[in-house]
């Protein structure tokens, strides 16, 4: 393979792992959006206003800073296995990578978001999820591979 195809390759390669961060972000945004609007309207669920339900808040930040973790974690090991192989297996591993990372932080983030919206209470599910997308956004690929 010629530099001009690896270079278009990498570049195509980082333009799918951009656009899948932003399809992913963007479902993260809207939901953010919605819960918002429910919760300064008024909204609650009201078979669900039992005190018990406070294990949510917990749950939501330790999902949360697991997800983290995780998405570090697994992010660093698979773009690891692939260092000193072909460019192409370089970068699939970064396409599997991106992917991995965005995923993991979405679904905490999406349970922090469903807690923020069964609880009605801002701290710490929705500043969890506000982390959560935060950490994304820094995730999203900006450099070349």
């Amino acid at each position: 393979m010629s530099s001009t195809d690896s270079s278009s390759a990498s570049e195509q390669t980082l333009a799918i792992a951009r656009v899948v961060s932003f399809l992913l972000l963007g479902s993260e945004l809207c939901a953010a959006g919605a819960v918002f609007y429910l919760a300064q309207n008024g909204y609650s669920v009201p078979a669900i206003k039992d005190p018990g339900i406070g294990w949510l808040d917990f749950t939501a930040t330790s999902l949360g800073v697991l997800s983290i973790v995780l998405a570090l974690i697994f992010r660093k090991v698979i773009w690891a296995s692939a260092e000193g192989r072909e460019h192409e297996r370089v970068m699939a591993a970064f396409l599997r990578g991106t992917i991995a990372y965005m995923v993991l932080l979405e679904v905490a983030c999406m349970f922090s978001l469903v807690s923020w919206l069964l609880t009605s209470r801002a701290v710490p599910s929705a500043m969890m999820a506000l982390l959560l997308f935060l950490l994304g956004l820094i995730g999203v690929p900006r450099n070349t591979i």
